[in-house]
């Protein structure tokens, strides 16, 4: 079961909310007989023999760490899978289910599309730093994220690096913002360019100071002689002797540097639903959900888990609330404003947890992997499989409402 099903079951509606989708009769021969319940297994154990391992393909290159198995046993431990799987489902009409659904995503589109990132960068005459990109920050932080990564790589203080970006007269081309990859692609780019940048401070530095280039390192927005205390000179005196004193003209300290990724790194997950529904008014209450995520390695924890997240809130909503049903007589989508389309607000949303996993991907920017959409993605299924958990029944057609789950288990009662 997949948050795909229920995409293709939604389009497939023909009426009202309460009707059951048309759904091929292959199709639903295979979703009524659940693989692993079909094997007399249990759904974390099916899972963790499915999970992607060295030497298998993600979605077009192999695997670059193997830790689909590590992040399903991580979550499954946090919720308490083989204590909560073996207890009583209830009494009466209250019932308690488990479920969870696994997934995995890219850090980019290759090969299926271009991800090529254009950086320029240079040192000012104040010692800061300026990143040119035109890459857009869509609200996760990218811009902080990747100022972090400019400025460990440069040696200088996170404060001084500053972006312009986002301009429609901006000289750099940028393939845009999709498939998780603005960490991935936008962090190796301005790590080739600060890295660059850095080689070219350090020349200047050592025609400043009489010394060997490789004599010379940057710390904490200086150039010092290596072994030689307080021996050196601030970014901001090297760059403004370079730009108002040097020999023949000015020397502007700056780079361009470009990446075109041959890699695409899978970041996997987990989720895990506990859920209590009642038989008599068919609601289902989400009672805790963990997710956790193979991030590589997190590079701004606080974004990452801020992240996934708004992903889980877009994923619940979808799971419990939002409707996008077309009217079959007008063509006009029912919910069309937010009192007939609801979402999910802050005390709408379930007890959660996020894990981070961290096991540093080889291509990815100081190990790091993509995580945009990944918090949305198994957020219905793993609800879904908690509540038939629960209940015996199986919802193909999202939002889980009350008055689907009445029906289907009025129509058990009555075969």
């Amino acid at each position: 079961w997949n948050s795909r099903t229920a995409r293709s079951a939604a389009s497939r509606r023909k009426s009202g909310p309460n009707e059951r989708p048309a759904l091929p009769k292959n199709l639903r021969l295979l979703i009524r007989k659940m693989a692993a319940e079909k094997l007399g297994m249990d759904a974390l154990e099916f899972r963790l023999k499915n999970v992607k391992r060295m030497g298998d393909f993600g979605h077009a290159y192999p695997v670059e760490t193997a830790t689909h198995e590590k992040v399903i046993k991580l979550g499954a431990e946090k919720i308490g899978w083989a204590e909560k799987r073996s207890r009583p489902k209830g009494e009466g009409h209250i019932r308690r289910g488990i479920g969870m659904a696994a997934y995995f995503d890219v850090s980019g589109g290759q090969p299926f599309e271009r991800f090529d990132r254009h950086v320029e960068m240079q040192l000012n005459e104040d010692g800061g730093v300026s990143i040119i990109i035109n890459h857009p920050d869509g609200g996760m932080n990218l811009m902080g994220t990747v100022a972090q990564i400019a400025a460990e790589v440069l040696g200088v203080r996170y404060e001084v690096i500053r972006f312009i970006h986002q301009s429609t007269e901006g000289k750099l081309y940028d393939s845009g913002m999709a498939a998780n990859s603005g960490l991935y692609t936008i962090g190796n780019v301005v790590i080739k360019a600060a890295n660059s940048l850095k080689r070219k401070i350090l020349e200047e530095g050592a025609r400043q100071l009489n010394v060997a280039v490789d004599a010379l390192d940057i710390e904490d927005g200086n150039v010092r002689i290596k072994g030689k205390e307080g021996a050196g000179l601030s970014l901001r005196q090297l760059a403004n002797d370079a730009i108002m004193k040097g020999d023949n003209g000015s020397r502007v300290i700056v780079v361009m540097a470009s990446y075109h990724p041959t890699t695409n790194p899978n970041p996997f997950g987990a989720v895990f639903a506990d859920v209590t529904v009642d038989t008599e008014t068919g609601e289902v209450k989400v009672e805790k959900l963990v997710v956790a995520h193979d991030i590589g390695r997190a590079i701004n924890p606080m974004t990452v888990e801020g992240q996934l997240e708004g992903g889980i809130s877009m994923g619940y909503g979808y799971a419990m609330f939002e409707d996008a049903a077309i009217d079959p007589k007008t063509g006009v989508n029912r919910g069309d404003n937010f009192n007939r389309y609801k979402v999910p607000s802050t005390l709408d949303m379930p007890d959660m947890d996020v894990l981070l996993y961290e096991e540093p991907a080889p291509s990815g920017p100081f190990g790091g992997k993509g995580v945009g959409m990944c918090g949305v993605h198994s957020i219905a299924p793993a609800i879904a499989n908690a509540v038939y958990d629960a209940v015996g029944v199986r919802l193909f057609e999202m939002p889980l409402t009350p008055e689907r789950l009445l029906a289907l288990l009025k129509e058990r009662k009555n075969t």
